[in-house]
């Protein structure tokens, strides 16, 4: 059966949608296209996150279901920790470097900032995107502790949280919203849902064919524009994040790519579905110093050629990284 396929080959559609999704991800930070196109391309890249998450939980539950040993689970969790401490410091050590007063500039390197950062390197939330990693590996031992055979009341659990997490962010200066204290994004809130469905569609081994999971996706996005327009309108909230429907669009994604669509078997598109985790990573670094230094260039900040500067950087960085034979174990860990 071609869902028996999904499971046991590679499958370069998820890789390609990997790449799709960094590129995203980019767009979704630092896009400055104004209007209609511009909510378009930003909500549209909300997708990414969650298909990230999907993903993740279903090359997870692969694993166990040949090997459903506690040795799966610590491997990766023991990875994601390692990658959340390491792009922690990493990012902690750039920041040393720049300031923002009116504008960004360089400055030598503060040993200050170093040492009052050291609690945001522990929390895993020393840039704003890092959150991703210390998400990952919570879910994952979440996973642990309940157990892949009881998928389902993770999946209960899983809503439950999710649920928590819109209504004490999205929607919380709505009338159903809660205000909590803390930011319900860095945390498990909005990866346990798609990260766990993700393990579900893993573990049923069967193909929901193109156009359900095509319907799955637009669903997802058209309910989470209307999420958006709905608070806009009765309560004045205009902004991006994530909502009810938001999960729908990541799960949406996996289940596309489950069915090998051509436009996604491109052998070279496929191929950069590796470099998704360094991009992921790196691109606000590269995006921060790029605005630095085109700032000190041109004496004006243009953030639509500071995003596709950004992407190509990130992009050649991350080759050039992989071709460096003496920093390949290094580059492993990292990207």
């Amino acid at each position: 059966m071609k869902g028996d396929l999904i499971i046991k080959e590679r499958n370069k559609s998820i890789d390609s949608l990997r790449f799709i999704a960094a590129i995203c991800i980019v767009f979704l930070h630092y896009s400055s296209f104004n209007g209609l196109f511009g909510v378009f391309i930003k909500e549209i890249s909300r997708f990414a996150v969650p298909f990230f998450f999907a993903v993740s939980g279903f090359f997870l539950t692969k694993k166990l279901i040949v090997n459903n040993s506690p040795k799966v689970y610590f491997y990766f969790i023991k990875k994601l920790v390692i990658l959340s401490f390491l792009w922690n410091c990493i990012y902690v050590f750039c920041y040393a470097f720049i300031r923002f007063s009116n504008t960004w500039s360089f400055v030598f390197l503060d040993l200050g900032y170093i040492k009052s950062s050291f609690v945001g390197v522990l929390r895993g939330d020393a840039s704003f995107h890092l959150w991703f990693f210390t998400s990952l590996y919570l879910t994952a031992f979440l996973y642990f502790l309940i157990g892949v055979k009881r998928i389902k009341f993770l999946l209960i659990i899983a809503v439950s949280l999710y649920v928590y997490g819109v209504i004490g962010r999205g929607y919380r200066y709505s009338a159903i919203g809660i205000l909590v204290p803390f930011n319900t994004r860095d945390y498990i809130f909005f990866s346990s849902l798609p990260f766990f469905l993700g393990a579900f569609i893993s573990l049923k081994k069967r193909n929901i064919g193109i156009k359900v999971s095509v319907l799955v996706f637009c669903i997802g996005f058209f309910l989470h524009l209307l999420e958006r327009y709905l608070l806009k309108t009765f309560y004045r909230l205009d902004f991006s994040d994530y909502f009810f429907s938001t999960f729908l669009m990541g799960v949406g994604g996996l289940l596309v790519a489950l069915n090998r669509p051509k436009f996604l078997e491109s052998k070279r598109l496929s191929s950069l579905g590796k470099y998704s985790l360094g991009m992921y990573a790196l691109h606000v670094i590269v995006f921060t110093f790029t605005r630095v230094f085109m700032e000190h260039i041109t004496h004006e900040e243009n953030r639509f050629v500071n995003l596709f500067v950004t992407i190509i950087v990130t992009i050649v960085i991350i080759k050039i990284l992989y071709k460096i034979k003496y920093l390949q174990n290094v580059v492993k860990h990292l990207l």
